[in-house]
């Protein structure tokens, strides 16, 4: 069942001014920042894992939860991407009945696309942003 759906886009090249060294260090993971950095348009790369990483927390619900707290990674063997949640956005996701996040990356024409869709069985109630479960 479909418990919640996030969509975020990212204007990619004026994302590119944001990526300082401090700014990458507190919202991306090293793994995920080697890989972005890795690219040959690596702005592109941090757009899209941006916006991946805001679709899931409004698919969650708590814009409180840290940028940090979502890892988007990238499978070497199929190349599929995926997102693993730690924390509290982790907590959350568990709060929602949720035990998968499926995500979709795209950039293209100086956007950044991300779409996140939560399943599971939905059936624990949702609680507020700052509530416990």
């Amino acid at each position: 069942m479909v418990v919640a759906v996030g969509v975020r886009i990212v204007d990619a090249a004026g994302f590119r001014e944001r990526l300082s060294r401090d700014f990458i260090a507190s919202v991306f993971l090293p793994e995920e920042a080697g890989y972005a950095d890795s690219r040959a348009r690596r702005h592109e790369s941090f757009a899209a894992r941006f916006a991946a990483k805001e679709a899931v927390i409004d698919a969650l619900g708590d814009r409180g939860i840290g940028l940090n707290r979502v890892e988007v990674f990238r499978n070497d063997d199929s190349g599929e991407v995926g997102v693993r949640l730690y924390g509290e956005a982790a907590e959350r996701a568990a709060l929602m009945g949720v035990d998968r996040v499926s995500l979709s990356m795209s950039h293209a024409g100086g956007a950044a696309l991300a779409l996140v869709v939560l399943t599971g069985s939905g059936t624990r109630p949702v609680p507020q942003p700052g509530e416990k479960g």
